[in-house]
Order: C-alpha cells, then sequence, then structure tokens
C-alpha cells in the first residue's frame, strides 16, 4: 500500500531586513501635574538684574531665578553642563536617548549587514516561528541596544549578535539625525520537509 502524494506547503517568502515595522504601542502621554493654588501675595518688581546680583555662587550677569553654577547667557531652567545656546534634546556628543518611531518620520533603510539564519542546533531541532525585536538605532545609523521581545529557543542569541552587526541609514526627523526604537520581525522557517 503506498501512501498519498502529499502536496507541497506554500512557502511563504521572507521579510526582507529592510522592511521595518512600526512600533504597535505608542508610550502614554504625561499626566499634567495637578495645579499648584493661587496665593494672592503682593509682587515685588526690580528695575533691573544688577539689583539683585548673581545668586550665591553664580554668574555675574546671571538672570534672576538663576542658580549656583549657572553662566552668563544661560536660561532660567536650563541644566548645568548644557550647551549655551543649545535646544532641548538637541544633538551633543553625550548618549542620546532613544525615541519611538515618530509615525510621520520615513524609517531608515539597512544599509549593510546579514540576514540572520538558522544555527545548526536550531536547524536539527527544526526550529520555526517569529522573532520580535526593538532595535535602539544611534544617530549615526549603528545598532545600539538589541531587546527581544518574543525570541525562539536556539535562535536569541545568535539573531541579536549578527542584528548587532546592522548598519541602518542614520535615522532623521525634521533635519536632526535622532536615535529612535525599530521594531523588527524576523521570520524563521526551514524549507525543504
Amino acid at each position: 500500500m503506498s501512501a498519498a502524494p502529499q502536496t507541497p506547503r506554500p512557502v511563504r517568502p521572507r521579510r526582507a531586513p529592510d522592511e521595518l515595522v512600526a512600533p504597535s504601542e505608542t508610550p502614554a502621554e504625561p499626566q499634567p501635574a495637578e495645579p499648584e493654588p493661587v496665593v494672592d501675595a503682593p509682587v515685588e518688581t526690580l528695575a533691573s538684574t544688577e539689583e539683585i546680583g548673581p545668586a550665591e555662587g553664580g554668574a555675574a550677569g546671571g538672570v534672576p531665578g538663576g542658580t549656583p553654577g549657572g553662566v552668563a547667557g544661560g536660561v532660567v531652567g536650563g541644566v548645568h553642563g548644557g550647551q549655551l545656546g543649545g535646544v532641548v534634546g538637541g544633538a551633543g556628543t553625550g548618549p542620546v536617548t532613544p525615541v519611538f518611531m515618530p509615525s510621520d518620520m520615513t524609517p531608515p533603510r539597512l544599509v549593510s549587514g546579514e540576514q540572520p539564519g538558522h544555527t545548526p542546533q536550531a536547524l536539527s531541532a527544526r526550529v520555526e516561528g517569529t522573532m520580535i525585536l526593538r532595535i535602539a538605532i544611534r544617530p549615526d545609523g549603528t545598532v545600539g541596544e538589541v531587546q527581544v521581545v518574543r525570541g525562539l529557543a536556539l535562535l536569541t542569541e545568535h539573531v541579536v549578535a549578527t542584528v548587532s552587526r546592522w548598519r541602518f541609514s542614520p535615522p532623521v526627523y525634521q533635519g536632526r539625525p535622532i536615535s529612535i526604537y525599530l521594531t523588527q520581525r524576523l521570520r524563521f522557517e526551514i524549507t525543504g520537509r
């Protein structure tokens, strides 16, 4: 008695590494702080900042409300060690915290890097499925941290090491390079059963 011929399973095409998937969740909006109670009190106005003088430890010519250690020309609410004339979230030389990719931003393209494949152990164990990674892409297009959202046994370590070597076109938003999180799905199938 012979077995009925098996019809081959259709092979789903692998998603190319440059097909990027936007994050499925957006961060929650911060809740506004409760308003401070209004207190009716007399307000004293001053003719110039010279009447106040600099804060103890502050800079000569500083601003009223400045802080000790501030610099002349700084702004109220600025940070110590900030760049004079800089902007919040500016492209400084320090570490940049990635943000989730804005919906109106063109995703960066994968410029170089190999597509991760099965390890010999995963192949012999016939591991199949989809891995989901959250990749931090730096302003220069290199990969920072790779977080595994959903992994596959015998593949996770290999895939993270491979993806860490990827290089993307620099992510640019509103004319500035930024650091973003990119969610990437990688499908692993064994063909030729």
